[in-house]
């Protein structure tokens, strides 16, 4: 077969698929295809050199010669495989498949932009929105009014200062206590009303236990407690503070072990410090 020659100029690759589509039916009617089938050594050289121009775009002749080779080259443009231009070297079945590619490409986006615009355009007349963009709309109505009640709820529960709100007895000891022992405004958290109303439950509703316990706990010299005393460590070590530990002083201990005169003058002591 003669060469052939193609004066027209090929517009740059567009954007290809990440595979060559390859229709099987399309490709043995192609140009030559079925002359060369017998020849592995030229299918290998077409296919070889489709790759290359799919993704990279019709090719130099000095970049074929290299990728196959000469003698295939020249057989493939004999048998009209390849299609010589001015300026360069392409399979036009491959330009085929590119140019099927883009359009499919285009009249997807432009499908998917469609589809965006009726689905979130806000038409005059709600009853003209598709079934399926009013329940969309009226699902995501529902979860923002959901949100904003729990928001609204964790922020009443949380802090008593919202809304005006007068604070509840124990978030009001409780910020007391506070302020007395670290000079501080209580920073009111989500979980501390959850919290404080557990301690109200091992309480058994008894305010002046909770106190109790609480200066137990911030009177305490550790400093890992020191550093982190909240109603949080109040309620995770309730039942270590239900009982205050005081050393024995040396008088106390003296005492203790001596005469029967000083054991009654302990046993004395003991009772005024009790009461």
């Amino acid at each position: 077969m003669t060469d052939k020659t193609d004066p027209k100029p090929y517009r740059p690759k567009t954007q290809p698929l990440p595979f060559l589509p390859v229709s099987p039916a399309k490709l043995m009617l192609s140009e030559g295809v079925a002359q060369i089938w017998g020849d592995s050594m030229l299918v290998g050289a077409m296919f070889k050199a489709a790759l290359q121009m799919w993704i990279h775009g019709p090719a130099d002749e000095r970049t074929l010669l290299r990728l196959i080779g000469g003698v295939p080259m020249n057989e493939l443009v004999d048998a009209g495989v390849i299609v010589r231009g001015t300026d360069h070297l392409h399979i036009p079945w491959v330009e085929e498949a590119r140019t099927e590619s883009d359009r499919r490409r285009l009249a997807n986006a432009e499908k998917g932009r469609k589809g965006a615009e009726i689905r979130w355009e806000k038409p005059k007349d709600s009853s003209a929105m598709p079934k399926h963009s009013q329940s969309m709309a009226e699902d995501a109505s529902k979860e923002r009014r959901g949100e904003e009640r729990t928001e609204e709820e964790s922020n009443i529960s949380s802090s008593p200062k919202k809304r005006g709100r007068k604070p509840s007895p124990i978030n009001a000891l409780w910020a007391s206590l506070w302020s007395e022992f670290r000079g501080q405004t209580w920073a009111w958290k989500k979980t501390d009303a959850f919290k404080l109303a557990q301690l109200l439950t091992l309480a058994d509703g008894d305010l002046g236990e909770i106190e109790r316990r609480a200066r137990v706990m911030f009177a305490s010299k550790d400093i890992w407690v020191q550093q982190n005393a909240s109603c949080g460590l109040l309620l995770a070590r309730w039942n270590q503070y239900g009982v205050e530990i005081r050393p024995v002083t040396a008088t106390e201990a003296a005492l203790s072990g001596g005469s029967e005169a000083a054991q009654d003058l302990y046993a004395r002591l003991k009772g005024v410090v009790g009461s």
